[in-house]
């Protein structure tokens, strides 16, 4: 339903996300290459400090919530079904 990339300092609350067809929020990077020769470092361009608070996600294709290459992700009293 929700993607965000590339994004720092971002505050998630009170959303609900319906029928995603994959993920329903998606913290991640912009692109990544599986090849650590290539790009070492996944993080590089991955979501910083991000909460997720009081959200919920159903009916999703495949994760409620999904932090790709992200870090520093805070979920806090959240529903996946």
């Amino acid at each position: 339903c929700v993607t965000f990339a590339n994004t720092k300092y971002l505050w998630i609350k009170n959303c609900n996300s319906i029928n995603a067809g994959l993920h329903g929020f998606d913290i991640t990077a912009p692109t990544y290459n599986h090849d650590a020769a290539k790009e070492p470092d996944y993080t590089a361009q991955g979501c910083k400090y991000v909460w997720i608070d009081n959200c919920r996600a159903t009916n999703y294709g495949d994760d409620g919530i999904t932090t790709h290459y992200s870090e520093y992700i805070f979920i806090n009293n959240c529903h996946c079904t």
